[in-house]
Protein backbone atom coordinates (compact mmCIF):
# COMPACT_ATOMS: atom_id res chain seq x y z
CA UNK A 1 0.00 0.00 0.00
CA UNK A 2 1.60 3.50 -1.39
CA UNK A 3 0.40 6.26 1.55
CA UNK A 4 1.21 10.05 1.02
CA UNK A 5 1.47 12.66 3.66
CA UNK A 6 0.71 15.79 4.47
CA UNK A 7 2.07 17.73 7.23
CA UNK A 8 -1.05 18.01 9.35
CA UNK A 9 -1.13 14.30 10.31
CA UNK A 10 2.06 14.14 11.82
CA UNK A 11 2.01 17.11 13.41
CA UNK A 12 -1.61 16.34 14.60
CA UNK A 13 0.04 12.59 15.92
CA UNK A 14 3.61 14.21 17.16
CA UNK A 15 1.50 16.51 19.20
CA UNK A 16 0.03 13.48 21.33
CA UNK A 17 3.28 11.34 20.99
CA UNK A 18 2.09 9.16 18.56
CA UNK A 19 3.18 9.66 14.99
CA UNK A 20 4.74 5.99 15.30
CA UNK A 21 1.64 4.64 14.56
CA UNK A 22 1.55 5.99 10.79
CA UNK A 23 4.68 3.13 11.04
CA UNK A 24 2.90 0.49 12.52
CA UNK A 25 0.00 0.72 10.32
CA UNK A 26 1.91 1.74 6.91
CA UNK A 27 5.13 0.88 7.41
CA UNK A 28 5.85 3.60 4.81
CA UNK A 29 4.92 6.94 4.52
CA UNK A 30 5.82 9.32 1.26
CA UNK A 31 5.84 12.60 1.66
CA UNK A 32 6.48 15.46 -0.60
CA UNK A 33 9.70 17.68 0.20
CA UNK A 34 7.26 20.90 0.97
CA UNK A 35 5.43 18.45 3.56
CA UNK A 36 9.63 17.26 4.70
CA UNK A 37 10.55 21.08 5.33
CA UNK A 38 7.22 21.67 7.08
CA UNK A 39 7.38 19.10 9.47
CA UNK A 40 11.00 17.72 10.07
CA UNK A 41 12.58 21.36 9.41
CA UNK A 42 14.16 21.60 12.42
CA UNK A 43 14.08 25.66 12.59
CA UNK A 44 10.32 25.19 12.52
CA UNK A 45 8.37 25.78 15.49
CA UNK A 46 6.94 22.72 16.53
CA UNK A 47 9.01 20.25 13.99
CA UNK A 48 10.13 16.89 14.92
CA UNK A 49 13.83 16.73 15.79
CA UNK A 50 14.43 13.99 13.32
CA UNK A 51 12.62 12.36 10.41
CA UNK A 52 12.30 8.68 11.72
CA UNK A 53 13.53 6.48 8.71
CA UNK A 54 10.22 5.25 7.82
CA UNK A 55 8.94 8.20 5.75
CA UNK A 56 10.63 8.72 2.59
CA UNK A 57 10.94 12.29 0.80
CA UNK A 58 10.47 13.39 -2.77
CA UNK A 59 11.10 16.09 -4.63
CA UNK A 60 8.20 16.76 -6.85
CA UNK A 61 7.72 18.68 -9.97
CA UNK A 62 5.05 21.07 -10.26
CA UNK A 63 3.19 19.95 -13.82
CA UNK A 64 0.60 22.69 -13.76
CA UNK A 65 -2.31 20.64 -13.47
CA UNK A 66 -2.69 21.60 -9.76
CA UNK A 67 -3.79 25.43 -11.98
CA UNK A 68 -7.17 23.60 -12.92
CA UNK A 69 -7.98 22.27 -9.42
CA UNK A 70 -11.00 24.24 -8.03
CA UNK A 71 -9.35 25.51 -5.02
CA UNK A 72 -5.78 26.97 -4.47
CA UNK A 73 -3.78 25.34 -1.39
CA UNK A 74 -0.46 25.87 -0.14
CA UNK A 75 2.57 24.06 -1.05
CA UNK A 76 2.61 21.20 1.24
CA UNK A 77 -1.15 20.20 0.17
CA UNK A 78 -0.52 20.54 -3.64
CA UNK A 79 3.02 18.47 -3.64
CA UNK A 80 0.99 15.84 -1.35
CA UNK A 81 -1.55 15.50 -3.97
CA UNK A 82 0.89 15.81 -6.98
CA UNK A 83 2.65 13.25 -5.29
CA UNK A 84 -0.42 11.05 -4.80
CA UNK A 85 -0.70 10.87 -8.93
CA UNK A 86 2.57 10.42 -9.72
CA UNK A 87 2.68 7.48 -7.46
CA UNK A 88 -0.48 5.77 -7.99
CA UNK A 89 -1.02 6.37 -4.24
CA UNK A 90 -3.73 4.50 -2.38
CA UNK A 91 -4.53 6.56 0.17
CA UNK A 92 -3.32 10.16 1.34
CA UNK A 93 -3.12 11.30 4.63
CA UNK A 94 -4.87 15.14 4.71
CA UNK A 95 -7.18 16.80 7.58
CA UNK A 96 -7.10 20.29 5.44
CA UNK A 97 -10.78 20.63 4.19
CA UNK A 98 -10.14 22.27 0.94
CA UNK A 99 -7.21 20.02 -0.18
CA UNK A 100 -9.11 17.01 1.06
CA UNK A 101 -12.48 18.74 -1.33
CA UNK A 102 -9.57 18.82 -4.26
CA UNK A 103 -8.16 15.10 -3.51
CA UNK A 104 -11.55 13.88 -3.69
CA UNK A 105 -12.57 15.93 -6.76
CA UNK A 106 -9.22 14.09 -8.59
CA UNK A 107 -10.52 10.77 -7.44
CA UNK A 108 -7.94 10.08 -4.29
CA UNK A 109 -8.83 8.32 -1.37
CA UNK A 110 -7.88 10.44 1.69
CA UNK A 111 -7.93 9.89 5.36
CA UNK A 112 -7.48 12.50 8.37
CA UNK A 113 -6.07 12.28 11.74
CA UNK A 114 -9.34 10.83 12.63
CA UNK A 115 -9.57 7.96 10.41
CA UNK A 116 -5.74 6.87 10.78
CA UNK A 117 -7.11 6.35 14.40
CA UNK A 118 -10.01 4.49 13.41
CA UNK A 119 -7.80 2.21 11.06
CA UNK A 120 -5.43 1.78 14.46
CA UNK A 121 -7.98 0.29 16.30
CA UNK A 122 -9.58 -1.95 13.42
CA UNK A 123 -6.33 -3.41 12.62
CA UNK A 124 -5.46 -3.43 16.87
CA UNK A 125 -3.18 -1.47 17.14
CA UNK A 126 -4.85 0.48 20.13
CA UNK A 127 -7.79 -0.55 22.57
CA UNK A 128 -9.29 2.79 22.15
CA UNK A 129 -9.94 5.76 20.16
CA UNK A 130 -11.41 7.95 22.74
CA UNK A 131 -8.77 8.70 24.50
CA UNK A 132 -6.42 9.66 22.05
CA UNK A 133 -9.27 12.12 20.11
CA UNK A 134 -9.22 13.92 24.10
CA UNK A 135 -5.66 14.10 23.62
CA UNK A 136 -5.87 15.70 20.29
CA UNK A 137 -8.02 18.72 21.50
CA UNK A 138 -6.01 18.90 24.65
CA UNK A 139 -3.18 19.67 22.72
CA UNK A 140 -4.67 22.26 20.27
CA UNK A 141 -5.96 20.06 17.30
CA UNK A 142 -9.68 21.32 16.10
CA UNK A 143 -12.26 18.58 15.90
CA UNK A 144 -15.91 19.76 15.19
CA UNK A 145 -18.20 18.26 17.60
CA UNK A 146 -20.40 16.22 14.76
CA UNK A 147 -16.53 14.37 13.58
CA UNK A 148 -15.65 13.17 17.31
CA UNK A 149 -19.14 11.61 17.57
CA UNK A 150 -18.88 10.74 14.38
CA UNK A 151 -15.42 8.77 15.10
CA UNK A 152 -16.72 7.45 18.51
CA UNK A 153 -19.98 5.46 16.71
CA UNK A 154 -18.05 4.27 14.51
CA UNK A 155 -15.12 2.86 17.08
CA UNK A 156 -18.14 1.71 18.83
CA UNK A 157 -17.28 3.92 21.87
CA UNK A 158 -19.92 6.70 21.97
CA UNK A 159 -22.63 7.38 24.77
CA UNK A 160 -25.23 9.12 24.90
CA UNK A 161 -24.98 12.19 26.89
CA UNK A 162 -27.41 12.65 29.76
CA UNK A 163 -31.04 14.03 28.80
CA UNK A 164 -31.35 17.43 30.29
CA UNK A 165 -33.74 16.85 33.15
CA UNK A 166 -34.08 13.57 33.34
CA UNK A 167 -34.64 11.62 36.39
CA UNK A 168 -31.85 9.41 35.31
Amino acid sequence: MTVIGDASVFIALQRIGEMELLARLYRTVHVPDAVWREVFLPSRPGAAVEAPVWIVRHVVARSGTEESWPETLDPGETEAILLCQELAADLLLIDDSAGRRVAQHLGLNVAGVVGVLLDAKRRGQISQVKPMLDRLRESGFWLANRLLEDALRRANEYSEPPRVGSND
